[in-house]
């Protein structure tokens, strides 16, 4: 799936046990019903996002998994 939006939270680097570490953004989806996402990096996929900040205008491809 393929989400275009703009970051308006990007959080900072936590350190979880056995070592991971994750980092939580938010975007605002365009389109006709936009809503605010969460997204979740882990370990180092976290720095894909070091080098946007909020404002910036991003497209990424996901895979949505439910619990």
């Amino acid at each position: 799936m393929q989400i275009t939006g703009s970051i308006i939270e990007k959080g900072v680097e936590e350190l979880l046990h056995d070592g991971v570490r994750k980092i939580t953004f938010v975007l605002t989806e365009e389109g006709p019903f936009p809503s605010e996402l969460p997204f979740d990096l882990f370990n180092e996929k976290t720095a894909l996002i070091e080098k946007f900040k909020v404002g910036d205008r991003v497209s990424l491809l996901c895979r949505p998994r439910g619990f």
